[in-house]
């Protein structure tokens, strides 16, 4: 993904809310509304909540206690062209951290027991990346 992959992260005023601009070139032509369904996608058939996306007019505060790795803000998505992507994500630092930190010990805990059926968030994760940057 080298060249591919661009971010900003920024604090809003909220303790522990936080929001990152991500800029990503994609491999091929897409439109917003394409991206969006990729997204869409990936959400519904994770098995951990690591993206959602939304459409809401939510501010910082209201993802305080959100437990998802990141928030896709479908209101800011946008295109420069047809391959150069911008999004925003919200994210609760401490909530996220917490609830991804015990996933990783269920995980851990159930691979050591060897029950590791119907983990597929890794595998998704990659197809989804794989679909859109070079």
């Amino acid at each position: 993904f080298r060249g591919a992959f661009r971010c900003m992260s920024f604090r809003v005023p909220t303790p522990i809310v936080g929001a990152a601009n991500i800029y990503l070139r994609l491999k091929s032509d897409a439109n917003v509304e394409e991206v969006h369904r990729a997204f869409e996608r990936y959400s519904s058939v994770q098995k951990w909540p690591i993206i959602r996306c939304i459409k809401e007019p939510l501010v910082s505060i209201d993802f305080l206690g959100c437990g998802y790795s990141a928030t896709v803000d479908k209101r800011w998505t946008d295109l420069a062209g047809d391959r150069h992507l911008y999004l925003v994500l919200w994210y609760d630092n401490e909530w996220g951290y917490s609830n991804h930190t015990l996933s990783v010990a269920d995980y851990v805990a159930r691979t050591h027991a060897g029950d590791v059926s119907g983990h597929k968030d890794e595998e998704l994760a990659t197809e989804l990346l794989s679909s859109i940057l070079p």
